[in-house]
């Protein structure tokens, strides 16, 4: 499901009439399922209802290439639901990298220890314990690259509660350079 869900959203970079195309189909239907639920119950909720879905290029270089895709669906509830997707494509072969293809073998544990360190930083917390729902939680896959670094991203409710957003962890190459892949 999950590469199905990626292929349909590289597709505004490859083919964007069929990516339109398509996601308005999915739009139709989710709007259509949604007002049959309102004539149900007429009297449950509003029809706010909205739907946003853009893509973007973060960064480029001869190499690589970093893409976002961003869906917000708001269809009733105290807020909307986001979730962001990042890939990162080879220039020359098309192929999307991922972290295997980044990291060295067992990297984890030392990116884990750097996450932390950084988000100790980024709420000025020394314990997360206050913040994050676990600080047992995996380092995310849902990765960009920045040209002083590599992000690594978690939507609302990954790891945190709503009220702190979309979670961007930075890190430098600088303290990267044990656990990159030379390339």
């Amino acid at each position: 499901m999950i590469k199905e869900i990626a292929d349909t959203f590289l597709k505004i970079f490859t083919d964007p009439n069929a990516y339109y195309q398509q996601t308005y189909a999915a739009y139709c239907n989710d709007y259509l399922t949604l007002h049959d639920l309102y004539e149900l119950y007429p009297h449950s909720a509003s029809l706010n209802y909205s739907y946003e879905d853009r893509s973007e290029i973060l960064f480029k270089n001869r190499k690589y290439l970093s893409l976002r895709h961003t869906h917000v669906a708001y269809t009733g509830g105290a807020h909307p639901n986001t979730t962001l997707q990042h890939w990162i494509i080879d220039r020359k072969t098309g192929r999307i990298i991922t972290s295997n293809d980044l990291f060295v073998k067992n990297a984890v544990d030392k990116i884990k220890v750097l996450t932390d360190a950084e988000l100790k930083l980024k709420f000025k917390e020394n314990n997360l314990e206050n913040i994050l729902f676990s600080t047992d939680y995996k380092v995310s896959e849902d990765i960009y690259l920045t040209k002083k670094g590599i992000v690594f991203q978690y939507d609302p409710y990954e790891i945190a509660a709503y009220v702190y957003g979309s979670i961007e962890v930075f890190i430098p190459y600088e303290k990267l350079k044990t656990v990159l892949r030379s390339s």
